[in-house]
């Protein structure tokens, strides 16, 4: 999986980025990789909306999380709680 703190892909960015229909065929989306989004509910680079506009991107097939810190401006990880998140989200991809 891949891990986006404080950042990750603005939808403006991606050539040709609609947001995927929910009703197609889920098939496509099986080759996307997990992703792990981790942004600041204060956050002006980075916001939750941002984070969703690039979730829509991969329609609801995808395997997208977002994880908004409460009161989080932009930053790297700065709590146990942001860095328990993304130790859970790599304990359920990794090979045992």
């Amino acid at each position: 999986g891949a891990i986006c703190i404080g950042g990750g892909i603005k939808t403006v960015s991606l050539p040709g980025c609609v947001p995927v229909n929910s009703d197609d065929d889920d098939d496509h989306h099986h080759g996307f990789t997990d992703v792990l989004i981790v942004t600041g509910s204060n956050d002006s680079m980075y916001s939750q909306e941002d984070a969703l506009k690039t979730k829509s991107c991969y329609g609801n097939g995808s395997k997208v999380h977002i994880r908004v810190q409460q009161g989080k401006g932009h930053g790297m990880i700065g709590s146990r709680e942001e860095m328990q998140t993304v130790m859970e989200f790599l304990s359920k991809r990794l090979v045992r």
